[in-house]
């Protein structure tokens, strides 16, 4: 996958959050958007947090890879999601899951 296919992805995915939040009225939207790529690397961090007073939500996504062959990274990702609605325990801890990922790029 070429590099700029990534970052499209990202864009949309970021652009349908914001769709989806904005129908609420007195909100505050936050992004955060890293990445790395050279040779050996490819790392992404994806953070999106949707205030609605007094609670919040959010989403993140890391993604950390070393390049195994050219043109291709193998790593882990995680994705950390947190709901206020769904947080009966109130600790502020976010679900995550984690994997193995591989990408590609050019």
């Amino acid at each position: 996958m070429a590099r700029r296919s990534i970052f499209a992805a990202i864009s949309k995915f970021s652009a349908g959050l914001l769709a989806t939040a904005s129908a609420r009225p007195f909100s505050r939207i936050r992004t955060s958007r890293k990445y790395w790529l050279d040779d050996k690397e490819l790392r992404l961090n994806i953070y999106r947090e949707h205030e609605v007073a007094p609670t919040y939500n959010s989403v993140e996504l890391r993604i950390l890879t070393k390049a195994s062959d050219e043109g291709v990274y193998d790593g882990r990702y995680t994705l950390a999601v947190y709901d206020a609605a769904t947080d009966t325990e109130k600790d502020g801890k976010p679900l995550e899951v984690t994997g193995k990922v591989s990408c590609g790029a050019e």
